[in-house]
């Protein structure tokens, strides 16, 4: 009946372990989700940024090239 038991704790243990470690990484692949997510954020920002920046030369030359 002993034996049983502890098998019983045992199986338990394992158990709540595996859920720990599904958990844990569960908690990774979503902060690896939001790093994604932030990344791409950051790149259409650098795009819109370069646009206008090459709006502005276009501007910039196009007033030179009037003078």
């Amino acid at each position: 009946m002993e034996a049983k038991l502890d098998e019983h704790r045992r199986t338990a243990t394992m158990f709540q372990q595996a859920i720990e470690y599904n958990l844990q990484m569960i908690n990774i692949l979503l902060k690896l989700f939001d790093l994604e997510i932030r990344n791409e954020q950051i790149i259409e920002e650098k795009d819109r940024f370069v646009q206008n920046l090459q709006g502005a030369l276009e501007k910039e030359q196009k007033l030179e090239a009037e003078l």
